[in-house]
C-alpha cells in the first residue's frame, strides 16, 4: 500500500528505493489527505534530499508546506494576542497539541498545519480565562441549550471561541479527556509536571505527558480524520524520547499515575507497526499489563485500526470495510466517553436534532 510507503519516507527520506512518478502521484495525494505533505517536504529538506524528488513532486510538496507555514504563522499571531490577554491572570497557560509544537519550534513538526489554538488552564481558573477572552472580543459560535450543557458539565473544554480579527479559533481546556470518560487523568498532576517555555507566558505538557495526550487523542477523543498525522506526531515524540535516558521510566510512571494504559498500549503498538517506532520497553510492559485487552479485543482493534487509519488509495472507491471500521471506532469512542444513561441521552438528542435542524434549513 502506498500509505505504508509514505510512512517509510517520513521516517527515512534517504532510503535507497525512491518512488517512481506514478507512485509519487498517489503518495502526494495520500499525504495531502493525511495532512503530512508539508511535513514530508520538510523532512526531505532536513535530510538534504530535496534533489532526490522529481521536480513536479517537489513543487507540489513545497506548495503544501507553504500553506502549512502560513497557518503556523497564524497560530503564532494568535498566541501573541492570547499572551497579552491572559498573562494578567497569573496562572498556568498550558499549550496542547499543534499549538504546543509551534511554540516549542520542534524540528519534527515543520510543515505540520495547525487549525486552532488548544490551551489548557486549571478548572478553578476556567471562568477567569473565559471572562478575559470575552472581554478581549472572543465569542462562542451559535450553540443550543444541549450543547451548552454538554460543554459546561461533561466536556473537558469549552465551545470553540472565535474572534472577528483572529484567523483561528481557541479551544479552552481544563483537562485532556471528557469528565464523563472512563479514563480520568489527574489534571493537577499534568499542570504540576508541565514545562515553562522560556521567553513566553506559556507552558507545555511534560514530554511523557505529550505522548499520553497524543495517544488519548488517537484512541479516546478524536474525530478519526487526523489519525495519520497524529500517529506521525507520536512517532516523532517517541524517537526524541528514545535519546533521553530517563524517558522510559518517566513515561511508565506517568501512565501509572493517570491510568491511561490502554491508549498508550494502542499508541505504541500501532506506531511501531506502521512506522517502526522504537518502543520504550518499561512503559510498554506497564501499558500492556494494565490495559487488560483480551486476544479477541486486540484482534478486533487491529482490524479496525488498519482499515480506518490508513487513508484510502486515491482514484479508488472507499471500501465498505473502511467506512464500517470508522463507524465502529466512533461507536467505541462514544461508549468510552459516556456512561450508558448519558450515552443514550446524547444519541437521542443528536438523532432528534439533526433531522429537525435540516428541516429548518
Amino acid at each position: 500500500m502506498k500509505a505504508l510507503f509514505l510512512f517509510s519516507l517520513l521516517v527515512d527520506p534517504l532510503q535507497p528505493r525512491q518512488p517512481g512518478l506514478r507512485e509519487w502521484d498517489e503518495i502526494v495525494r495520500i499525504a495531502r489527505m493525511g495532512q503530512v505533505a508539508g511535513v514530508l517536504h520538510a523532512r526531505y529538506e532536513a535530510a538534504g534530499a530535496l534533489d532526490a524528488l522529481p521536480q513536479p513532486v517537489e513543487r507540489a510538496l513545497r506548495s503544501e508546506r507553504a500553506a502549512a507555514e502560513y497557518r503556523i504563522q497564524m497560530t503564532r499571531w494568535n498566541l501573541q494576542h492570547l499572551a497579552d490577554t491572559l498573562a494578567p491572570l497569573d496562572t498556568e497557560l498550558v499549550l496542547l497539541k499543534g499549538s504546543a509544537y509551534v511554540a516549542q519550534r520542534v524540528p519534527w513538526a515543520r510543515g505540520r498545519p495547525t487549525s486552532d489554538v488548544d490551551l489548557m488552564v486549571r478548572a478553578s481558573r476556567l471562568s477567569d480565562a473565559e471572562a478575559a477572552l470575552r472581554a478581549a472580543g472572543w465569542r462562542f459560535g451559535e450553540i443550543d441549550d444541549y450543547d451548552e450543557r454538554y460543554y459546561r458539565e461533561w466536556s473537558h473544554e469549552l465551545p470553540p471561541l472565535m474572534h472577528p480579527e483572529r484567523p483561528q479559533p481557541v479551544d479552552l481546556h481544563h483537562t485532556i479527556l471528557p469528565l464523563t470518560s472512563r479514563l480520568r487523568p489527574v489534571a493537577d498532576a499534568l499542570f504540576d509536571a508541565s514545562v515553562p517555555l522560556p521567553g513566553t507566558v506559556f507552558r507545555v505538557l511534560a514530554p511523557e505527558d505529550q505522548v499520553l495526550h497524543t495517544c488519548c487523542h488517537l484512541f479516546e477523543d478524536s474525530d478519526l480524520w487526523h489519525q495519520l498525522r497524529d500517529l506521525v506526531d507520536l512517532d516523532a515524540m517517541l524517537r526524541l524520547g528514545a535519546d533521553r535516558p530517563d524517558f522510559d521510566e518517566r513515561l511508565a510512571e506517568s501512565v501509572a499515575r493517570h491510568g491511561l494504559h490502554r491508549p498508550l498500549h494502542y499508541g505504541l503498538r500501532y506506531a511501531h507497526r506502521f512506522l517502526g517506532t522504537p518502543i520504550p520497553r518499561e512503559a510498554a510492559r506497564e501499558a500492556a499489563r494494565r490495559a487488560r485487552t483480551t486476544a479477541a479485543t486486540q484482534a478486533l482493534m487491529d482490524a479496525l485500526v488498519v482499515r480506518s487509519l490508513l487513508p484510502a488509495e486515491p482514484d479508488r472507491a472507499t471500501r465498505v470495510s473502511r467506512r464500517w471500521a470508522k463507524r465502529a471506532l466512533k461507536v467505541r469512542q462514544l461508549a468510552r466517553r459516556f456512561p450508558p444513561r448519558l450515552l443514550a441521552l446524547h444519541l437521542w438528542t443528536k438523532l432528534f436534532r439533526t433531522p429537525r435542524a435540516a428541516a429548518l434549513g
